[in-house]
């Protein structure tokens, strides 16, 4: 896996990669983290596997509601959840791999998957 900050230019068909973004729970432990790390950084159709903590997921989202600061005035990084951005080889996988990426495991946070532009496609799946 490439370290943390890295990013894929375009995906293998030269097309810009497919980003999904797995939360975590507050409570998720060390080892929970750990767990999820290993487990997609195992999954050959992934490239990149990024960990952002709090403050750096709490950065990120000032950088994405810059133009709507009113949409984050009141959140703190405390509030920000610990997340890792998982960028895919393909940039068109199947619904069903994106969905089965992190189900399942301990510490990730379950919610409905849903879409928001980015500068790079992404889709935020949490669980």
């Amino acid at each position: 896996m490439s370290p943390p900050g890295a990013g894929a230019s375009s995906a293998a068909d030269g097309t810009s990669p497919l980003v999904v973004v797995v939360y975590m729970t507050p409570e998720a432990t060390p080892e929970e983290l750990a767990a999820v790390r290993e487990h997609l950084e195992a999954d050959p159709s992934i490239a990149v596997v990024e960990f952002l903590d709090r403050a750096q997921s709490f950065e990120r989202m000032q950088k994405l509601f810059a133009r709507q600061p009113e949409l984050i005035r009141d959140v703190t990084v405390e509030q920000t959840p610990t997340l890792y951005r998982c960028t895919f080889v393909d940039s068109k996988p199947s619904l069903e791999k994106i969905r089965a990426l992190g189900g399942g495991l301990p510490g990730c946070t379950r919610q409905p998957l849903n879409r928001r532009q980015e500068s790079d496609l992404s889709l935020d799946l949490v669980w």
